[in-house]
């Protein structure tokens, strides 16, 4: 899923919006999404270029500054966690948040660890590292590093594993608190709920 320009949302007047190009909060947060829908974060300024990962309603962010791409403002961001990425965010969609660990639950929707993988058909489970951003009511972003070398996405929401990397078919198979995942026909993952929810 992705935030286009076409669907913005009514913001409170007074709101602390990312509404200039210098300065700022420390940290933003996300807010003004629709529900189960995630905001791109994407390698520059503008939906040309690729994007690097996704956050939910509520994800927090550091603040490197802001800067205007045609009529949309464009804010530079760092997320942290075990894997911490940069990329840039629409500005319409961030507010002044307070920072992960400071009396909120920003710390717990950061994860990492390791799960069962497979890359081919026929190849035995294995297991790869990954990374998780948690929004609410199991909305997760996971990223799996491969074997080879670089990540597959997982974009889940309510639970249910609603896309990867462009191009790529997806199927979920659940059974208990196991989520079996299959990508592009060969891949496969096995995600247990606390990985989509915490805990």
């Amino acid at each position: 899923m992705s935030v286009s320009g076409s669907a913005a949302t009514p913001q409170a007047s007074g709101a602390d919006y990312a509404d200039g190009l210098s300065g700022g909060p420390d940290w933003w947060q996300v807010t003004g999404l629709t529900a189960g829908d995630t905001l791109n974060v994407r390698a520059g300024p503008g939906t040309s270029h690729a994007v690097v990962g996704a956050l939910a309603n509520g994800d927090r962010a550091r603040n490197l500054g802001c800067r205007m791409n045609g009529e949309t403002r464009w804010c530079q961001i760092e997320v942290p966690g075990g894997q911490p990425f940069t990329g840039w965010a629409a500005g319409r969609y961030l507010r002044e948040g307070s920072a992960p660990g400071s009396g909120n639950s920003g710390a717990a929707n950061e994860a990492a660890g390791m799960i069962p993988c497979a890359l081919a058909p026929d190849q035995p489970m294995t297991t790869c590292k990954f990374r998780v951003s948690r929004g609410q009511s199991g909305t997760a972003s996971v990223w799996v590093t491969l074997p080879a070398g670089g990540e597959r996405y997982l974009d889940f929401r309510d639970g249910r594993l609603v896309g990867s990397d462009p191009g790529l078919s997806v199927q979920q198979e659940k059974t208990g608190d196991l989520n079996r995942v299959r990508i592009g026909g060969s891949e496969r993952y096995e995600l247990p709920d606390a990985v989509l929810y915490g805990g």
